[in-house]
């Protein structure tokens, strides 16, 4: 299972990396912000879906102004919610600690910190029903 955290991860971390530089918060008001962040969404699910690994696509992402946070939505492509793993939970715990790190850690991820971003990843199973999601937000 550690391998399969480390492939999602790694899918993850590609994602910030097509993120435009000039996605600037500093100084911004707050509907700036959450037009910049659209345009982001905009941007990213033209590239979309993306495979990230083997197990784990990208279908799009969102832009929510209240909090302001750009959503992820993944699909978990050999997941299925009704055979789920007894460890489910403890998956979910991992990913949002290594989000959390990569948030806090990264300097790619820099502007995010500074424009108080929230980033939400909500995972599907390959039927498109509902896993789980998870939340990380820039430490203060």
């Amino acid at each position: 299972m550690q391998s399969r955290f480390n492939k999602i991860y790694s899918g993850i971390r590609q994602c910030f990396l097509i993120l435009p530089a000039a996605f600037l918060f500093t100084g911004c008001a707050k509907n700036d912000a959450f037009a910049e962040l659209e345009d982001i969404s905009v941007q990213m699910n033209k590239t979309c879906p993306m495979v990230i690994d083997s197990g784990t696509r990208l279908d799009s992402t969102a832009a929510k102004e209240t909090p302001l946070t750009l959503i992820y939505y993944y699909t978990a492509t050999t997941a299925n919610v009704d055979a789920l793993p007894d460890n489910v939970e403890e998956v979910k715990v991992q990913l949002k600690q290594k989000a959390q790190d990569n948030l806090d850690t990264n300097p790619a991820m820099e502007t995010f910190k500074k424009g108080n971003v929230a980033l939400t990843y909500d995972y599907r199973d390959k039927n498109g029903r509902h896993l789980f999601n998870y939340t990380v937000s820039p430490k203060k």
